[in-house]
């Protein structure tokens, strides 16, 4: 997760601009991790992410971690390098524990 010390490309505190949500970068989630894109941050990749689907509001899984990553979005699967992913903010959906019941 981002500490206090993370900075956008900008140079803005990533803590900050994540106010109550908790906020990650996608190249920081480990397989098997599902979350939401918040944001796709500006830089030089953030037109191909666009353009592959990688919009804010779309539901991604970690399918592989590593350089490539290994994603699943939209029913379809994406290999794309750590350091593009760097620059997508997501909101990790949290993991539901078993109810004991």
């Amino acid at each position: 997760m981002l500490d206090r010390t993370a900075r956008d490309p900008e140079g803005e505190s990533l803590a900050r601009l994540s106010g109550a949500v908790a906020l990650a970068r996608l190249s920081e989630l480990p397989a098997g991790k599902e979350a939401t894109i918040v944001e796709v941050m500006p830089g030089p990749p953030q037109g191909r992410c666009l353009e592959l689907g990688l919009i804010p509001g779309a539901h991604v899984r970690v399918i592989q971690a590593g350089d490539p990553t290994l994603l699943g979005v939209d029913g379809g699967r994406l290999a794309i390098a750590r350091g593009c992913l760097a620059h997508i903010l997501v909101s990790p959906v949290p993991t539901s524990s078993p109810s004991s019941s």
